[in-house]
């Protein structure tokens, strides 16, 4: 797909706030995670692991740091306040309007904040060269395997020579139980295989009984 090389995004400092409506975040889980506004999954309003680690070294970068799947801008927030440059991404608006009206946010905060709406990687460019860091939490198990190809191979582009590409993420099957992944996969057994399928069978194998699995291949 060709793109035209865009810049960072909307520029925090030339919003007008008072035109940007108040966003009401959904009500904490009981381990304090909160629904995403774009119903991927949660966010979590800790800074640690990975994440800390992206905040730590996007203080020391020159070139912006682009933060994939922003949510309600923690990582956003944090690394501002060690005085980065970041692009904050989301793929709805409502996230992108509650992070520029945080009342963490300073002036200076916001020359220093843009706001990317967009899906990754096939819904923007940037030029070569042109990020010090990439922080990509919990987004990319909802690729499909194509745009992981093509993410990994923009963000190589985009990176400066040293630049970090940080990543938390999932398996695509973290949500499913070993019986009802075997469950569905019995199913698609009578239709075809293929070498990915195979692997993910023969892990599961490890989990289950075989009489398990001869009692689901009976029911079906």
């Amino acid at each position: 797909m060709d793109l035209k090389i865009q810049k960072y995004g909307i520029h925090a400092s030339e919003v007008d706030l008072s035109k940007i409506i108040d966003i009401k975040l959904p009500e904490p889980a009981p381990d304090g995670r909160i629904r995403v506004l774009s119903d991927k999954g949660y966010a979590t309003t800790n800074i640690m692991g990975t994440t800390k680690e992206f905040v730590e070294f996007s203080s020391t970068c020159k070139y912006p740091v682009f933060d994939i799947g922003a949510a309600y801008g923690e990582a956003t927030i944090a690394a501002l306040k060690r005085g980065a440059t970041v692009i904050a991404n989301e793929i709805e608006d409502g996230s992108l309007n509650y992070i520029i009206k945080r009342k963490e946010l300073n002036n200076n905060d916001r020359e220093r904040l843009y706001l990317k709406k967009g899906y990754v990687p096939f819904d923007m460019d940037f030029e070569p060269d042109s990020l010090g860091a990439i922080h990509a939490s919990r987004v990319m198990h909802f690729f499909k395997p194509e745009e992981v190809k093509y993410f990994f191979k923009k963000a190589h582009e985009w990176l400066i020579n040293n630049g970090v590409l940080f990543i938390i993420t999932s398996s695509p099957f973290h949500w499913v139980t070993p019986m009802v992944f075997m469950n569905n996969m019995i199913k698609n057994l009578k239709k075809e295989l293929n070498s990915l399928e195979l692997l993910l069978i023969f892990h599961m194998l490890v989990l289950l009984k075989l009489e398990d699995i001869i009692m689901l291949w009976i029911q079906d």
